[in-house]
């Protein structure tokens, strides 16, 4: 058996020490699969963005050296390892003269973005390709004890940049083992680095060329180096040194189709239970115990599981690279930092790489330490007023990159509970070793193993070969920038020193960047970046003279920043607004501002640009304003004022441009740069000016191009915004819609009086301005209402009402034509019978009061008819009446009146009889509008008439002319958008009708119940003189108007009698229905007084041309002679616009 050569003593239990020991040779470089290729590995490593490869800069010698990789936990921070640093102390890293400068380089080809900076000066190439250089860095204490090194313990270490590398991605860490179930169920991991590589099969081709490789692997292990030892060789080989029995992750690299056997076998007395591949090359392997030997070959398999497409191992240059897990969350997470792996032709066979392992440090053994030591800063502040300048206006928040399982085994956003277990966790233990489960030995419990420790000669994969060496002018290159340090409170910590902003919670401090103390000892005046949230309700007031921040967010609805003036605000990477509201009245200087929502005002000045580009390139690059879904307005809200955009201003479909507007001037935003616009303007009228049709505005200027046009504008009603696009400016000037756009009318008097406003609009906008201001703003119901307020409702108040006057005096015509025809047919024959009765005589006895008055056989409601016997009769009737009229589709009044009629008939033949009326009627109609107002009429009607009534047998046929006079005084006050218009004015008009009816009495004289149809016919004519308003700017004019009508009817009346004591009670009984033959056009001309030209009204009421009526009543007859009667009548939906309700009383007496 051939083996490394190995004195005879290191075959005793102790040979781990000297095993160690004899590891110190260069580790094998980045190996992939042979099928797979050094372009495989490129091409898979594609996307890796955010993990970087890390030189060092000699700043004395000029010197520059490979060195680590490295992964982005944030914009400033890179984790790595510690042995890649722990040749000096932590006070020799730092960027300024005479110092080791770490040089972060990152790109596909980091040769790139190096060699460009090494001969420009410039340290970016593009977003994805550049460097940046440590001012700061921090080695977790227990990587070093009492001056001795303890790899791989505590392999952790972190620097600080001088630049936030904000193009890049970053990593969360997840600091929480990861669950048995989870890891027996397989976690598949990437393995990422800039180190040394080659095939699997041949290790001796490898070297360093700036490239990123990448490959895939199954997690194998978690475990101590001491587990894995006594996992292959039994509790022997464990040892109680702390730093053999530190938690690690570990990988395996398995040849793909292997055909080679690895088994326990029995090599003799020193070899007992030992492993023996069947391709092992004589002289690779190792001792572990006193019976255990590894002889292996490359189908060796330490973990379980086949090769997969894209498996990779580690090497030199390697280190600190992330193990990322790729199946455990939605984006990868880092497990941990590649600490090294083992020599070849120890525990894998020499010359190549297959079967070899790597292992890391894992990142939830030192979470306290990460957690109170990074760099970047997520704070926020507390809720409530305050000061920049207070520190306890400000906590430190959970950075959004840590990461746990909770109780419920889902990765959340957070910290362990507790201190770290560090360098002394010992569990958990998960994974099989070759064939031996790594829980079944147990390091922790039994550290019963004699070996003194094996970390020390364990072999890194840090390089240090020289890549390039600075002339000597660049070898000083200037420090870093390097402010005061913040005042702070502080804390005790994992380093055992006094320190501020450890973790969540903390307060105490003012965000401010600061660069570290150049060459200061570990953890004093360490570098510390603040990525700045304002969320909680309350206004921050930016009062210092001067800060910088690497990023600042504002993401509260109520959460609001004032930058003073005279101050000064940096913000390098960046500002989002994401809600609330940023005050910017000094100045703000960033790369990118993007105003998602809420809102940007003030009236200082927005910087925008690189300063990476600046710093690191000499360069001024414009920066951009993109306001993607909030409002910019220039000047504090509420007022006018102006707002400096140094940069391009870019304003999107959701975004609006906010412009405060008073009668002096408007808002305006600045731009020394390019604009591209869509998007709104909304505009905000001040101390109650409104935007008025005409007024014009200069809202935006610009020092570059113009890209695009805004969408729109914000006016309310018909009111937009007619945009000027000048060279370098933009004006705005008010103009108007057609009000038809912002409303569907209901009515043709509301779509007349628009139509009349929008033709006004240019010749008579002054003599209407005080209509126009208000009723420009209107849309939708509201503005349909304003213009129903605007229709001349009087008039058709005074239509309407002189209707229900003429129907009250039509009701006693009817009534005069029906008792016609009982008093001489039926009645006179009843009363004889009457008397007859009660005298006891015979029915030719002479008729008494009593019988005359049943005779006169009065209507229901109708005037008393008095027979003289001298061929005289006089009657009359008085009532109160209310009801409901429609003056449009959408209005209506309350009608409340009362009436008195009187006439008298003569009887010139024994079938005919003439006689003359007059009636008076006075309504007062009263309409509540919509939006407010009201409309008021006073009708009077006077009517004169004659008539002649012929009977014959139980025919009576009437003939009736009159004439009436209409009078309305009317007072309408129109509510529009908030403002009044009262006008007040009159109408006269006047009816000329001519009415004939015939009615026929069906029953026969005996009979006591009566059955009388009635027909008629009425034509009529009305005339209405003008309609003349004042009193405001919505006063109107109707013109003269008249229509006609031809009103039939049918009807039935019936009626009984019966004596009562002293008196005979007549009840009566009518129903009818009437219908207008000729129907009729309501529409009028009308006229504002401010401003000529016909509008029609037409208020479309409906189509319907019949109603019905009905009347009931009683009449006593006395038989003094005396008669009353009390009745009620009611018109039911008169052409669909009229309804009324009428109680009369009636009388008659004899001279």
């Amino acid at each position: 058996m051939h083996m490394k050569s190995i004195k005879a003593p290191l075959l005793a239990a102790t040979s781990s020490v000297m095993l160690a020991m004899a590891m110190t040779a260069s580790a094998d470089a980045i190996p992939f699969r042979d099928d797979v290729g050094d372009e495989g590995a490129q091409q898979f490593a594609q996307g890796w963005d955010g993990v970087v490869q890390i030189y060092l800069w000699n700043r004395v010698s000029g010197q520059i050296t490979f060195n680590c990789t490295g992964s982005m936990i944030n914009a400033r921070t890179v984790i790595s390892a510690a042995h890649c640093f722990d040749a000096y102390p932590e006070q020799v890293y730092a960027d300024g003269p005479g110092s080791l400068t770490p040089i972060i380089a990152y790109g596909p080809d980091t040769f790139v973005p190096l060699f460009n900076w090494i001969n420009t000066g410039q340290q970016f190439v593009d977003d994805l390709n550049g460097l940046s250089f440590g001012v700061d860095l921090m080695m977790h204490p227990d990587s070093e004890v009492n001056g001795v090194n303890t790899f791989p313990a505590a392999d952790v270490a972190m620097i600080a940049l001088s630049n936030p590398l904000y193009t890049l991605p970053t990593y969360g860490m997840l600091f929480s083992p990861i669950p048995e179930d989870v890891f027996n169920e397989g976690v598949l991991v990437n393995q990422i680095g800039y180190g040394t590589f080659h095939p699997g099969s041949d290790s001796s081709i490898g070297s360093i060329n700036g490239r990123r490789r990448a490959g895939e692997n199954m997690l194998g292990l978690l475990a101590s180096q001491s587990d894995f030892f006594q996992a292959l060789a039994g509790e022997g080989a464990g040892s109680p040194v702390p730093s053999d029995n530190q938690l690690l992750y570990w990988t395996d690299f398995d040849l793909p189709g292997r055909t080679g056997t690895c088994t326990r076998a029995n090599l003799g007395p020193t070899g007992e239970d030992s492993i023996f591949c069947d391709d092992n090359v004589p002289g690779d392997g190792v001792r572990l115990d006193g019976d255990t030997v590894v002889l292996p070959g490359p189908s060796i398999d330490y973990f379980p599981g086949d090769a997969l497409p894209n498996e990779v191992a580690t090497g030199g240059g390697d280190s600190g690279g992330p193990l990322m897990a790729m199946n455990l969350f939605n984006n990868p997470l880092i497990l941990g930092v590649l600490s090294g792996g083992f020599v070849d032709g120890f525990f894998h066979s020499s010359g190549q790489s297959y079967g070899e392992v790597s292992y890391y440090n894992p990142l939830f053994t030192y979470h306290q330490w990460i957690s109170e030591n990074n760099p970047y800063k997520y704070v926020s502040a507390m809720a409530g007023d305050g000061l920049w300048s207070d520190g306890d206006h400000w906590v430190q928040g959970l950075d959004p990159n840590y990461f746990v399982y909770n109780e419920d085994g889902e990765i959340v956003n957070g910290l362990p509970d507790g201190d770290e277990g560090g360098l002394g966790q010992r569990r958990p233990i998960e994974g099989i070793v070759f064939d031996t489960p790594v829980a079944d030995t147990d390091t922790g419990d039994n550290p019963a193993g004699t070996g003194a420790g094996i970390g020390g000669g364990l072999v890194n994969f840090a390089a240090n070969g020289v890549v390039a060496t600075l002339p000597e002018g660049l070898r000083d290159g200037a420090a870093g920038s390097a402010w005061a340090a913040p005042e702070a409170a502080t804390a005790q910590t994992v380093s055992g020193l006094i320190q501020t902003l450890t973790g969540p919670g903390y307060t105490g401090f003012v965000p401010s960047n600061y660069y570290g103390r150049p060459n200061a000892p570990a953890f004093e005046d360490p570098a510390q970046f603040f990525d700045v949230t304002l969320a909680a309700a309350g206004t921050t007031t930016f009062d210092l003279d001067f800060a910088e921040i690497d990023n600042l967010t504002l993401a509260g609805g109520d959460a609001r920043l004032v930058i003073n003036e005279d101050t000064d605000l940096t913000s390098l990477i960046g500002v989002n607004v994401i809600a609330g509201e940023l005050e910017v009245n000094g100045g703000l200087l960033t790369r990118e501002l993007m105003l998602w929502t809420g809102m940007l005002s003030g009236s200082g000045i927005v910087s925008l640009f690189d300063l990476n580009a600046f710093v690191g390139n000499g360069q001024i690059l414009d920066g951009a304003l993109f306001n993607v879904g909030g409002v910019v307005t220039a000047g504090a809200v509420g007022q006018t004022g102006s707002l400096t955009i140094q940069g391009d201003y870019i304003q999107t479909s959701g975004g609006v441009l906010g412009v405060d507007w008073s009668a002096d001037g408007a808002d305006l935003l600045v731009v020394n740069g390019d604009v591209s616009l869509g998007g709104l303007i909304a505009v905000n009228p001040l101390d109650g000016y409104v935007p008025t049709y005409g007024d014009t505005r200069r809202i935006l200027s610009f020092a570059g191009e113009r890209v695009g046009e805004f969408d729109g504008d914000n006016l309310p009603g018909v009111l937009y915004l007619a945009t000027t696009y000048g060279a370098g400016f933009v004006n705005v000037t008010v103009e108007a819609e057609s009000f038809s756009t912002q409303a569907q009318f209901q009515n043709g008097a509301q779509s007349g009086i628009a139509a009349r406003l929008d033709n006004a609009r240019e010749g008579s906008y002054d003599a209407l301005s005080n209509l126009y201001a208000p009723i420009d703003l209107l849309s939708g119901e509201d503005l349909t209402s304003a213009f129903e307020n605007l229709v001349p409702h009087e008039h058709y108040q005074l239509r309407r009402a002189s209707e229900a006057h003429l129907e009250l005096f039509a009701n006693q015509m009817r009534d005069v034509a029906l008792g016609q025809g009982r008093a001489e047919a039926s009645g006179q024959a009843m009363a004889a019978g009457f008397t007859a009765q009660l005298m006891g005589g015979d029915q030719t006895a002479r008729l008494d009061d009593a019988s005359l008055a049943i005779a006169a056989d009065q209507a229901a409601g109708g005037p008393n008819i008095q027979d003289q016997g001298n061929g005289w009769r006089l009657f009359g009737a008085a009532g109160a009446t209310d009801g409901e009229l429609d003056t449009t589709n959408v209005s209506s009044s309350e009608l409340e009146g009362s009436y008195g009629f009187v006439g008298f008939d003569y009887q010139t033949r024994n079938w005919l009889r003439v006689g003359a009326t007059l009636g008076y009627a006075n309504s007062e109609a009263e309409s509540l509008l919509v939006g407010g107002g009201q409309a008021r009429s006073d009708v009077d009607t006077l009517q004169v008439g004659v008539f002649a009534l012929a009977q014959q047998g139980g025919l009576t046929a009437m003939l009736s002319a009159s004439h009436a006079g209409h009078t309305a005084d009317s007072d309408r006050t129109a509510v529009v958008g908030g403002a009044s218009f009262r006008t007040t004015g009159g109408q006269d008009g006047h009816t000329n009708a001519v009415t004939g009816a015939l009615a026929y009495d069906l029953s026969p004289v005996e009979d006591a119940l009566k059955l009388t149809p009635i027909v008629s016919a009425t034509w009529s004519e009305t005339r209405f003189d003008a309609g003349e308003q004042s009193g405001s700017v919505a006063s109107m004019t109707v013109d003269p108007s008249e229509y006609v009508e031809l009103v039939g009817r049918v009807g039935l009346a019936a009626s009984t009698q019966f004596r009562l004591g002293a008196a005979v009670l007549e009840p009566r009984l009518y129903a009818g229905i009437a219908a207008d033959a000729r129907g009729s056009d309501e529409a009028v001309i009308a006229s504002l007084n401010a401003a000529s030209g016909p509008i029609v009204i037409d208020p479309v009421n409906t189509e319907d041309n019949d109603w019905s009526e009905f009347s009931l009543g009683v009449t006593a007859h006395l038989d003094s002679g005396l008669a009353v009667a009390i009745s009620y009548d009611s018109l039911n939906d008169r052409r669909g616009v009229l309804d009324t309700e009428t109680l009369s009383v009636g009388a008659r007496f004899r001279f």
